[in-house]
């Protein structure tokens, strides 16, 4: 995988130095799921992965930009551009990748029609059942859950 403007461990170094496999099985039905395959296929921070929006993804070319970041201070949530030294990261996708985040969108898309005006337009790919963010505390709260489990001793698992 090649992410630009950011170096990162091979895909082969990363399944060698921990059971990445196993930790995604773990977590194939939980609502985390696609929050950790899409930090460890793309070694994205937690804030670049909630702040990701569905207009950056293109499963045409099997990419996804990152050109912003989601975090929480004091109670406010806040959306920043990514800081880096490049205009933005491109982060180019699995075809598994790409199907995983398909289904995400469909079931979004599902809640959408049920809820109606209840939902929370935000065109974020990672959100709460009524479209409202994921507070960022979220996934730090799931990372430690993986770490009680014995499924952190990578950087793959600490990514979200």
């Amino acid at each position: 995988m090649y992410i630009a403007g950011r170096q990162s461990p091979t895909a082969e170094s990363c399944i060698k130095a921990f059971p990445v496999t196993a930790m995604l099985d773990r977590l194939r039905n939980k609502e985390i799921y696609p929050v950790v395959l899409l930090a460890v296929s793309g070694a994205l921070r937690r804030g670049e992965n909630l702040g990701t929006t569905w207009d950056v993804f293109d499963p045409k070319s099997k990419s996804l930009r990152i050109n912003q970041a989601y975090y929480v201070v004091d109670g406010m949530a806040n959306f920043d551009l990514v800081k880096n030294d490049c205009r933005e990261n491109v982060v180019y996708l699995t075809d598994f990748v790409i199907s995983e985040l398909k289904r995400t969108r469909r079931e979004q898309m599902k809640a959408k029609l049920q809820l109606g005006t209840a939902w929370q337009e935000n065109n974020l790919i990672f959100c709460w059942a009524d479209g409202s963010p994921w507070n960022p505390s979220t996934v730090t709260r799931s990372s430690q859950a993986l770490k009680r489990d014995g499924l952190s001793d990578h950087p793959a698992a600490r990514a979200p």
